[in-house]
C-alpha cells in the first residue's frame, strides 16, 4: 500500500486534533513534515507530535517531492494564497475553513507581509494577473510605498533593482513587462 504523505503548513493548535491524531488512526496516511514561520516552534511541535521532519518555509514544504498533500491551518487570510500555491504545485489540499476571504482581504494580507522585495514582487504579480503579455502599469513609487507599508525610497530602489536584474522591462513610463517566474520566486521568499 502506498502511504499518503502529508505536510502541515504551520504549527497551529488545531493541527493535532484535526490532522495528527486522525492520520495516526488510518493505515496508509502519515504526517511527515511541518513548516512554520518560527523554526524553533516548528521543531518543538514536530517533536511533541512525532512528525519526522521540519521544513524551512511554507514554499519549501509545498515544493517537497516527498509530500503528497498539504494541510493548511494558517490564519484565514492566508488560506487562499497558500492553498492555491499548493494546488498549482500539484498537491492535494486539506484547508481549514474559510478557504478565502474577500479579494480585498486577500490583497491586503498578501501585500502587507514579508520583505520589501517580496511585497513588490507580489504587487507586480497581482497587477500582471490576467494580462496576456505579462505587462502591467505600476503606481507611483510613493503610492506603492504607502500601499505596501514601505518607504518611497525603498519602493524606488527595489523597482530599479528589478529593472537592472531584468525582472521588469519598462515599455513606457510606469508600464512594464514582468518576468513572472522570476518574480514569483521572490514573492514566495
Amino acid at each position: 500500500m502506498t502511504t499518503l504523505r502529508i505536510g502541515a503548513l504551520g504549527a497551529a493548535r488545531i493541527t493535532p486534533a484535526a490532522l495528527v491524531k486522525p492520520a495516526g488512526q488510518v493505515d496508509g496516511v502519515a504526517v511527515v513534515a511541518v513548516a512554520a514561520r518560527d523554526g524553533e516552534r516548528a521543531a518543538k511541535f514536530a517533536a511533541r507530535h512525532g512528525i519526522p521532519r521540519v521544513v524551512d518555509s511554507y514554499a519549501a514544504l509545498i515544493a517537497d517531492p516527498g509530500i503528497d498533500a498539504i494541510y493548511n491551518p494558517l490564519p484565514n487570510g492566508l488560506h487562499g494564497v497558500w492553498t492555491t500555491r499548493a494546488l498549482e504545485a500539484g498537491k492535494h489540499v486539506l484547508c481549514e475553513k474559510p478557504l478565502g476571504l474577500s479579494e480585498a482581504d486577500a490583497w491586503l494580507t498578501e501585500l502587507s507581509t514579508g520583505s520589501a522585495r517580496a511585497r513588490i514582487a507580489r504587487f507586480v504579480l497581482r497587477m500582471v494577473n490576467g494580462s496576456k503579455d505579462s505587462s502591467c502599469e505600476l503606481f507611483s513609487r510613493e503610492d506603492m510605498g504607502a500601499m505596501l507599508g514601505i518607504t518611497t525610497e525603498t519602493a524606488s530602489r527595489t523597482v530599479a533593482e528589478f529593472k537592472r536584474q531584468g525582472f521588469l522591462k519598462e515599455i513606457s513610463s510606469n508600464h512594464f513587462y514582468a518576468e513572472v517566474k522570476k518574480l514569483r520566486r521572490i514573492a514566495e521568499g
